[in-house]
Order: C-alpha cells, then sequence, then structure tokens
C-alpha cells in the first residue's frame, strides 16, 4: 500500500524580462517569453582579449535591430527551424 501526502513546494516562476538595451520590461506569461524580447549567450575563445569570458543578456526585438543596424556588412540571415 502506498501512502502519499500534500507538499507545498517553493519554485522561481519567470515574471518578466527586462531589455538590457532600453530597459523595457516584457510579461512573461506561464514562464515564458512573449517573443518581443530574446536571450543572448555570447562567449569568448581562447587569444580573445576578453578570453575565455561570456556576456548574458536580453534585447527586445526592437534594439536588436537597432544594433544590427550599425554593422558594416549586413550578418548573414536564414529561417529558423523552431516551431
Amino acid at each position: 500500500m502506498k501512502k502519499y501526502e500534500t507538499q507545498m513546494v517553493q519554485r522561481d516562476v519567470l515574471t518578466s524580462t527586462i531589455c538590457n538595451k532600453c530597459g523595457k520590461e516584457f510579461i512573461n506569461e506561464d514562464g515564458h517569453s512573449n517573443g518581443e524580447i530574446e536571450h543572448f549567450t555570447v562567449e569568448f575563445g581562447w587569444g580573445s582579449f576578453i578570453d575565455m569570458d561570456v556576456f548574458m543578456f536580453d534585447l527586445c526585438d526592437n534594439c536588436f535591430y537597432e544594433f544590427v543596424k550599425t554593422f558594416k556588412i549586413e550578418p548573414e540571415m536564414g529561417c529558423s527551424t523552431l516551431n
């Protein structure tokens, strides 16, 4: 025979994400991003002057687009395979 008891469990739930550039806050629904802001992780490899550092930040779509427009050479673009 199995006996069960009800236990309260605390967990961290993502409630919002803030753009590191403009400071706009995006409310998350059910712990998920609403698609208007993306998280970036950039790792610099051995030999770089910021050798082995990792930068993590969030940019909203507008700030990301404005950032990309500053490039001298346009980045390559493709379609996501995520659905």
